[in-house]
């Protein structure tokens, strides 16, 4: 992934939102008059932050978009693992800790990804979350009870048995000091094995740790590693040679 390739995904990224804008212009308009001036403001917002450098470097925003699939399978992981009927009080409301950047206020990255987080996904048609079957029934779960709706909306399209991401995320993403956490000590313990796995192939200790870990890892699909990778032309993906000792159940992107 080159500079030069991030800068055009950007800058097509940028391109995309101002048509969404301008959608969204026309078609609030002929529902209700005239767009709500918050959600041009919010959505202009990003397009500056995801066309412009001097809002977000590269660096910044690869990583934001990556946490948006991230901060998904998060959740979607935590419906399926904590399904036991001792953990439903604990589905009355969400609280997503991130390791914070800076000490007093966001950065561009973090402000973009709370921005952005429900909305980008809401707009996924292709994906939705898996729910336990059982949650249904009588008693319903509090999530279902909570958070579920007969009737909801994706890209303008009319859909039922909806989930409400905007009550899931109502207190926004919160991004805090790592050494006040223990859950973000955790991910930084298992980050930075996963990060030493795929660099240092032939040291033993390393995979062995790495092999400790990998169950705990693994998602809905049985898969511990997820190759992500911006939309790119098939001529320019890089190959995954790097990743095939840790590759057995993973999934790239």
């Amino acid at each position: 992934m080159t500079t030069e390739r991030i800068a055009q995904f950007r800058l097509d990224q940028a391109a995309t939102l101002s048509r969404n804008l301008e959608w969204y212009r026309t078609e609030s308009t002929k529902a209700i008059g005239a767009p709500v001036p918050e959600i041009e403001q919010r959505m202009d917002r990003e397009i500056k932050r995801s066309g412009l450098g001097a809002q977000m470097n590269h660096g910044e925003f690869v990583q934001a978009r990556f946490l948006v699939e991230l901060i998904f399978d998060a959740l979607q992981k935590s419906l399926l693992f904590f399904v036991d009927d001792r953990w439903r009080d604990d589905f009355m409301s969400f609280h997503f800790v991130l390791d914070g950047k800076l000490p007093t206020k966001m950065s561009a990255e973090e402000k973009y990804l709370n921005n952005v987080i429900v909305p980008a996904l809401g707009s996924r048609a292709a994906e939705s979350l898996s729910l336990p079957e059982p949650w249904s029934r009588e008693p319903r779960h509090p999530f279902i009870e909570k958070f579920s709706r007969e009737f909801g909306r994706i890209r303008g399209r009319e859909v039922t048995n909806a989930i409400d991401l905007s009550g899931i995320f109502e207190d926004g993403l919160q991004f805090e000091p790592s050494q006040e956490h223990g859950g973000l000590q955790l991910v930084d313990a298992v980050a930075y094995i996963v990060r030493r796995a795929i660099l240092e192939p032939e040291n033993r200790a390393i995979q062995i740790a790495y092999d400790t870990v990998r169950a705990s890892l693994r998602n809905e699909q049985q898969s511990s590693l997820t190759i992500q990778r911006l939309a790119v032309r098939e001529e320019d993906r890089s190959s995954l040679d790097r990743y095939r000792r840790l590759i057995p159940l993973a999934t790239p992107r």
